[in-house]
């Protein structure tokens, strides 16, 4: 299942359509692994996992970034129960600092927060420039007792 979310402006003037792709879906798959396909055997089997319909419960939600046909952006979330993991953010390189991920991220979290979800969690390295991205969308440091950074 798939639709369109938005039609968004870049910083370079360029127009960029947004998509949410609830897994499987087989129109969008051919774009998507691809386009993860640097994530390595351990990712790589739970995107394949959830476009052959093989997770359970467990949802995968790809929300995805395209300048005509040309997919720039992902950002995916696996759900249950209103509990999620955001991860394989990405975009492609030729195509960074034009405002791929904060708009995809706008929408994401939109939906997320629509779709009752509760707790959605992220790891990414601290103070890095994801670091701050994540932090201007409400997310927050969470350490464990006795942890130091």
């Amino acid at each position: 299942m798939r639709n369109v979310m938005a039609s968004v402006t870049l910083k370079s003037g360029e127009t960029m359509q947004i998509e949410h792709v609830l897994a499987p879906d087989s129109e969008r798959e051919s774009q998507i692994r691809p386009f993860l396909g640097h994530k390595g055997p351990h990712f790589g089997g739970h995107i394949t996992a959830s476009f052959e319909g093989n997770c359970d419960t467990l949802e995968t939600h790809y929300y995805i970034g395209l300048i005509g046909d040309e997919m720039v952006g992902n950002i995916m979330t696996v759900e249950s129960n209103g509990t999620g993991i955001l991860g394989h953010v990405h975009t492609l390189e030729s195509h960074r600092r034009k405002g791929i991920c904060s708009h995809i991220m706008t929408y994401q979290m939109e939906d997320f927060r629509a779709r009752n979800g509760r707790v959605l969690l992220l790891g990414t390295g601290y103070q890095r420039p994801p670091y701050y991205i994540y932090a201007s969308f409400g997310f927050r440091d969470w350490l464990f007792p006795g942890t130091a950074i």
